[in-house]
C-alpha cells in the first residue's frame, strides 16, 4: 500500500538543489554573454553596401573593398612606362619621396626597375645639405656678393669682432677668474663700446668717405690697422679668409683648425642659402650677385632640359595609389617633386631675363603650365590645390615676360598662344566621388575593419576600440558626401559655401568635441556613435568652398592674363589701348571672357591719361570699381572685398600686377 502524500511522516522534497540554481544560472549567464557578443559584433561589423562602403567591388580577401585597386586600375587606363610623365619626373628627382615600405610595389605598378636610394638626381636650390657640400671658393664668393659694397663687409666685421670681445668679456664676468671686478668693467665697457660704434657704423657705411667717422671708429678701437679698407679689388677674395683669422681659436692640430673652419662655414652657407632664396625667387638677378644660385644652375640645367623634353612626350601622368602608415592614402608623393620643378624653372627663367634671354624665359614658362597641367587630373582636392599653385607660379614667370623691356611681339603673341590652352581640371563632384569618398572610406576600412592603428587620432585605442556601430558612422560619412556632390554640380560658390556652413553647424557639436577630447568611461554606444558621426564628418569631409575660390582664382587669374596679353598686343599695333574690351575680338581674343564669379564680362575701363583697369568682382560678387586686393607696396589689403584687378604698368604697381 503506498503512503498518502498527506501523511506527515512521509518527507516532502526540499526543491532544486543549489548546484541546480548555480547550473542554470551559468546557463542563463552564458546566453547573455553570446547574445552580447552577438550583438557587439553585430554593432560594431562593417556592412559592405552601397550606403556604407560606397564600393561593393573589387573585394579582397578578407571581404571589404580594394579601394587601392580600384583606384589604381580607374587612374592608370592607357598609361605605359614610355607614356607616363611621373616616370619621367621619378629618374629626374629620385625615390627619396616614395616611402621606403612601398617602393617595390610602387615601381612594380609603374612597370619599371627600382631606381637607387642614391645617384645623380635633380636637387633643390633650397637644400642645405647640398650647399654645405659646395666647395669652400663657392661659399666665400656667395659671402663676398652678400656683403656688398666693400665698406659695409668692413664695418660689420668690425661690429662683430666688437660683439665677440663683450660676449666673452660678460661670460668671464659670470664665471669669475682671479679678477673679477676687472672683467664687470670691462664687459660694460664693450657693451658701451658696441652701442656707441653701432650708430658710428651705420654712419660709416653711408658714407664711406667721410673721415671723421672713419677716425671716431678707429679711436674707439673697433677698426684696427689689420682691418684698413681693401682698394683693389681683386684683393675682395681675401676678405672671407681674413675674417675667419681674426675671430678664430688659437689651434694646435690643423685637423682640428680644419674642422672648425667647416662648422663655419656651414653656418655661413645656411645664412646665405636663405638670403639667395628670398631673392632669386623674386626679381631678375645676376650671376655675380648670387653664386649659389648660379652654381646650382650650372649643376642642374641640363636635368631641367632633359625632363622638358621628355614630358613634351608623355601626355598621362599616373602615381600609383598606395596606403600610408597611418591607414589612409599616401597622397600623391609628387607634390613636392613638382614645386622644386616648377620654382627652379621659375628661378632659372628669371636669371635669363636678367641676360634678355628671351626665348630660354619663354621655355621655363611653357615647362611651369607643363608641370602645373601634371597635377590637374588628379581626384583629391589637396592635390588641385597644388597643381593651382604650380599654376600661379607659372603666371608669375609670365608676368616678368610680358613686362620685359625687350620682351617683342612676337613674344607676346607667344605667350597668348601658351595661355589659350584649356585648364583641364575636373569637376568637384568627381573630386568627392571618385576621390574624397573613397580616401575617406578606405581610411576608416583600414582603422575600425582591419584593425591597424591610426596615427590621426590621439590616444586612438579609446575610440577605435570602442562600441560604436560604424555603419551609422559611414551612413552619415555618405549623407555629407552626397551634399557636398549636389552642391559640387551646381558649380555655385555660394551652394558649396552653404553646404560646408551645414557641415560646421551639426547640432550637439559642442558636447561632441568635448566628449571626443576627455573619453569619458560612461558614455553610451550611441553616444560614442555620435561622437565618431561627428569627428569623421569634421576631419575627412573637405572644405569643399574655399577649394572651390582656388580653383576660381587660378581660372580667373589665367583670363586676366591672357586679356593682359591681348591688350598689349592691340597696344603695340594700334598705338593705344581698346575702349571696349570687344575691340580684342576676334584678332587678340577668340571672345571676351567672363567673370566667372557672374557670369558677365570682364570688366574693363580706360583711364584719363591713356592707360586701362580691368577686373573681375571677386568672391563677394561686388564690383569694387577694380580696387586692386594687394596694395601698391605688396601687401594683400583686403582678400574678400576687393577685385582681382590687371592694369597697364602705368596703372598699377609691379606688385598690384598679378600680385594676388
Amino acid at each position: 500500500m503506498r503512503p498518502s502524500p498527506h501523511d506527515p511522516q512521509v518527507a516532502r522534497p526540499r526543491g532544486i538543489p543549489w548546484a541546480r540554481w548555480f547550473g542554470i544560472a551559468l546557463a542563463i549567464m552564458f546566453v547573455m554573454a553570446v547574445g552580447i557578443y552577438l550583438w557587439v559584433q553585430s554593432y560594431v561589423t562593417i556592412t559592405v553596401a552601397r550606403d556604407t562602403t560606397y564600393l561593393t567591388a573589387p573585394l579582397l580577401a578578407d571581404g571589404y573593398p580594394d579601394y587601392l585597386g580600384y583606384l589604381n586600375s580607374q587612374n592608370s587606363v592607357g598609361v605605359t612606362a614610355e607614356n607616363n610623365a611621373w616616370v619621367a619626373i621619378l629618374r629626374t628627382c629620385g625615390p627619396k619621396e616614395i616611402d621606403e615600405e612601398s617602393r617595390a610595389e610602387h615601381f612594380r605598378l609603374l612597370g619599371i626597375a627600382p631606381l637607387p636610394e642614391p645617384g645623380d638626381y635633380f636637387c633643390p636650390f633650397y637644400d642645405i645639405t647640398r650647399v654645405k657640400q659646395l666647395p669652400d671658393e663657392v661659399l666665400i664668393a656667395a659671402s663676398v656678393a652678400a656683403q656688398q659694397p666693400l665698406h659695409v663687409r668692413i664695418a660689420r666685421l668690425a661690429a662683430l669682432n666688437v660683439e665677440k670681445a663683450a660676449d666673452r668679456a660678460a661670460e668671464a664676468a659670470l664665471y669669475p677668474s682671479p679678477e673679477p671686478e676687472e672683467n664687470v668693467v670691462l664687459a660694460e665697457r664693450l657693451n658701451e663700446t658696441v652701442a656707441a660704434a653701432a650708430v658710428a657704423i651705420e654712419e660709416y657705411a653711408a658714407d664711406p668717405a667721410a673721415a671723421e667717422e672713419r677716425a671716431a671708429l678707429e679711436a674707439s678701437g673697433v677698426l684696427g690697422p689689420e682691418q684698413e679698407l681693401v682698394g683693389d679689388e681683386e684683393q675682395i677674395q681675401d676678405l672671407r679668409p681674413a675674417a675667419l683669422d681674426l675671430i678664430k681659436p688659437v689651434f694646435n692640430d690643423p685637423a682640428e683648425e680644419a674642422a672648425w673652419r667647416r662648422e663655419l662655414f656651414d653656418t655661413t652657407a645656411e645664412k646665405l642659402l636663405d638670403r639667395e632664396d628670398l631673392i632669386v625667387e623674386d626679381r631678375p638677378w645676376k650671376r655675380s650677385e648670387f653664386p649659389l644660385a648660379a652654381h646650382w644652375l650650372d649643376q642642374y640645367s641640363g636635368r631641367l632640359d632633359e625632363l622638358q623634353r621628355e614630358l613634351a612626350q608623355r601626355p598621362k601622368f599616373y602615381v600609383p595609389n598606395m596606403k600610408d602608415k597611418g591607414g589612409g592614402i599616401y597622397l600623391l608623393p609628387a607634390i613636392q617633386m613638382l614645386r622644386s620643378l616648377s620654382m627652379a624653372s621659375h628661378i632659372r627663367l628669371l636669371e635669363r631675363l636678367q641676360q634678355n634671354d628671351l626665348s630660354g624665359a619663354m621655355q621655363d614658362f611653357e615647362f611651369q603650365l607643363r608641370l602645373s597641367r601634371c597635377i590637374q587630373n588628379s581626384p583629391y582636392l589637396v592635390e588641385l590645390l597644388v597643381g593651382y599653385a604650380l599654376h600661379g607660379i607659372a603666371l608669375n614667370s609670365f608676368k616678368e615676360i610680358a613686362l620685359h623691356p625687350a620682351a617683342t611681339a612676337d613674344d607676346l603673341q607667344q605667350l597668348a598662344a601658351l595661355l589659350e590652352q584649356p585648364l583641364t581640371y575636373p569637376s568637384y563632384a568627381q573630386c568627392i566621388d571618385q576621390g574624397e569618398r573613397l580616401f575617406s572610406m578606405h581610411y576608416m576600412i583600414q582603422v575600425m575593419a582591419r584593425s591597424e592603428k591610426s596615427d590621426l587620432i590621439k590616444d586612438n585605442e579609446f575610440w577605435e576600440q570602442s562600441i560604436v556601430c560604424w555603419d551609422e558612422v559611414l551612413r552619415e560619412m555618405n549623407h555629407w558626401y552626397d551634399q557636398f556632390a549636389a552642391a559640387a554640380k551646381s558649380n555655385n560658390y555660394a551652394s558649396m559655401n552653404a553646404a560646408s556652413q551645414q557641415l560646421a553647424s551639426v547640432p550637439n557639436a559642442a558636447q561632441y568635441k568635448e566628449w571626443f577630447e576627455k573619453k569619458p568611461w560612461y558614455l553610451l554606444p550611441s553616444q560614442r556613435t555620435e561622437t565618431m558621426k561627428y569627428f569623421y564628418s569634421q576631419m575627412f569631409l573637405p572644405a569643399l568652398a574655399s577649394a572651390m575660390q582656388a580653383s576660381q582664382k587660378a581660372q580667373i587669374r589665367n583670363d586676366l592674363a591672357r586679356t593682359f596679353v591681348a591688350l598689349e598686343r592691340f597696344k603695340r599695333a594700334k598705338g593705344a589701348y581698346p575702349a571696349v574690351l570687344a575691340e580684342l575680338v576676334p584678332t587678340y581674343l577668340p571672345a571676351v571672357p567672363n567673370d566667372l564669379i557672374d557670369g558677365q564680362p570682364l570688366r574693363y575701363q580706360r583711364t584719363p591719361v591713356g592707360g586701362y583697369r580691368a577686373w573681375s568682382i571677386w568672391i563677394n560678387g561686388v564690383d569694387d570699381d577694380g580696387t586692386p586686393v594687394v596694395s601698391p607696396d605688396g601687401e594683400v589689403v583686403d582678400y574678400q572685398t576687393n577685385d582681382l584687378v590687371i592694369g597697364s604698368p602705368d596703372e598699377l604697381t609691379r606688385q598690384q600686377l598679378f600680385g594676388w
